[in-house]
């Protein structure tokens, strides 16, 4: 299970090379060394904690983008080398009291665009759902994020009712 990550938002005209790098190689990097570190032993599966940002990029965040897409495309190219392998990523969106968004400031611009967080009992209860099945895929899970609802078209209640919607593909 690959969880590691950092994020140092920033936008693009005042990202440096190395904040870039820091970011990218954390996720990158560790990956490669923990695949090199077990390309001889016989693994039953990986997982890959990716994020929703993967899927729907978000402002200042092309590093962190950049990183968990090819995160995913890394842990499928283990899945072609070894086609019996269970491989997961996982996108998750921002957890409650968990992981990165208990940054100050990161809670802050997340709760400024209207996102929805993940309840950590939840987000528990959707990964023990999801590894207690032997498909492999991507999973997306996110909850309302008003970013992307400019117009306001979506209702509380239909915000609420689709909370946390996942999506295997």
């Amino acid at each position: 299970i690959h969880a590691a990550g950092i994020e140092e938002s920033q936008a693009i005209v005042k990202k440096t090379v190395e904040s870039f790098s820091r970011v990218f190689d954390t996720k990158i990097k560790g990956f490669k060394n923990i695949s090199k570190a077990f390309e001889k032993h016989d693994l039953k599966f990986i997982i890959g904690f990716s994020s929703v940002t993967a899927r729907f990029g978000n402002a200042g965040q092309c590093d962190y983008t950049a990183a968990n897409d090819m995160l995913g495309k890394l842990i499928i190219q283990e899945k072609i080398k070894r086609p019996d392998l269970i491989v997961k990523i996982m996108d998750w969106t921002a957890w409650e009291g968990a992981g990165m968004a208990t940054d100050e400031t990161v809670r802050k611009v997340l709760t400024s665009r209207g996102l929805t967080f993940l309840p950590l009992v939840e987000g528990i209860r959707h990964f023990k759902a999801e590894i207690a099945h032997e498909n492999s895929g991507e999973t997306v899970f996110t909850g309302m994020d008003r970013a992307f609802d400019p117009d306001g078209l979506i209702s509380d209640e239909e915000a609420e009712n689709g909370r946390h919607a996942e999506k295997s593909f």
